[in-house]
């Protein structure tokens, strides 16, 4: 019985732990990453909007599904390896320089979105 009391124990406090440092992460977080590429602005801007083919050069995603636009949007059923899904949605496209998508479900495992200048 007191084994049974001690695992316990160290599982309460391995939850408070993990309740504590959830709380120390902010609620919002802005990740940036830079890249020097050769290709001219409308090469890259016609692979990053071509949701479709995705697959070909992001080796996490296992396919990608066009569904109907999400408030006028176009909007993408993206399936991870693990099967993990998100509804993508381009909320803004401005060829060649400026593409943003944003994460869809917002009932989803994450929330946010990614900005291609």
């Amino acid at each position: 019985m007191k084994i049974v009391m001690w695992i316990m124990g160290v599982l309460m406090a391995l939850v408070g732990i993990g309740y504590a440092i959830g709380l120390a992460i902010p609620a919002e977080q802005t990740h940036t990453r830079t890249i020097n590429l050769q290709q001219t602005p409308e090469t890259i801007f016609a692979v990053l909007a071509d949701v479709e083919k995705m697959p070909s050069w992001n080796e996490g995603l296992e396919k990608v599904e066009v569904i109907p636009p999400i408030d006028g949007h176009e909007a993408s059923r993206h399936t991870f390896k693990g099967n993990l899904q998100m509804t993508i949605v381009t909320t803004a496209s401005h060829p060649p320089s400026h593409l943003i998508r944003s994460m869809g479900d917002e009932e989803g495992p994450f929330v946010g979105s990614w900005t291609y200048n």
